[in-house]
């Protein structure tokens, strides 16, 4: 494991654990530094669109749509989707899985709590299936990397905006090409995707890897404590069977 940068220093590892599960924030030199990292990225990006022949205007949409979420946070967009709250409206990815099972959710693309076909459809899954379906594209509550401080949605959630053509494909270009130079990457790609456990790509989703990667580093090498810390967390709830079983495939499945 290398060496962990300044941000570590004086933390034990139950304070870690707290940091990474979203029991206890992020510390502030964390948030700090990629809140300035953050600014000065979007400036650059601000500029070049204002550079004479630029091809594209920045949107002027809030940066930020998302950052920092607390366990709590994440428990409850967890337990609404799982309990298929109607308020949640459209959510998560359709696995080939549940669309082999129940064909009358003939060619949606995801789920919908609005929807009485995709309601039937959802009781008829177990526990543990919700959260696959769940998983694809929304992370359970103590493994979120929005617990760490570190990571940020961008813009907007809708990966319709960041396709080709679509009213974020320049400002994405743009970050694919130069966010790496302010220390951040993208985590969650169409490769990372591409095996059993991960989730979907978010073109959107951009983290800070000077403090992200020795987090992920720190969690891989302490295993065992995390997991009994988690376990702990979910209790034997069968809303986390899933998780359970698959929380660290979720967790290191990932560009780095």
């Amino acid at each position: 494991m290398r060496k962990l940068p300044p941000v570590f220093a004086g933390l034990g590892e139950s304070a870690v654990l707290d940091w990474m599960t979203g029991v206890a924030p992020p510390p502030a030199a964390v948030t700090g530094e990629v809140a300035a990292q953050l600014e000065r990225m979007i400036a650059a990006l601000r500029a070049d669109a204002a550079a004479p022949g630029a091809t594209f205007t920045a949107t002027g949409r809030p940066t930020v749509v998302s950052g920092h979420r607390d366990y709590t946070r994440q428990e409850r967009i967890w337990s609404r989707k799982f309990d298929f709250e109607v308020g949640v409206g459209r959510f998560g990815a359709i696995t080939d899985e549940a669309r082999a099972a129940f064909p009358a959710l003939g060619a949606a693309v995801e789920w919908d709590t609005a929807d009485d076909t995709h309601r039937t459809c959802w009781e008829g899954l177990s526990a543990e299936e919700r959260g696959r379906e769940i998983m694809r594209t929304s992370s359970g509550p103590g493994i979120s990397r929005h617990h760490w401080g570190t990571d940020l949605d961008l813009w907007n959630t809708s990966a319709v905006h960041y396709a080709d053509g679509g009213s974020l494909a320049n400002e994405y270009s743009w970050l694919t090409r130069h966010a790496a130079a302010f220390g951040f990457i993208q985590p969650f790609t169409a490769r990372s995707a591409a095996v059993a456990h991960a989730y979907t790509e978010e073109r959107w989703h951009w983290s800070y890897r000077p403090v992200a990667e020795p987090m992920l580093e720190w969690v891989d090498a302490h295993r065992s404590t995390v997991d009994t810390r988690l376990r702990t967390l979910w209790g034997n709830s069968a809303r986390y069977a899933f998780l359970r079983a698959h929380w660290a495939e979720f967790v290191f499945h990932v560009e780095r």
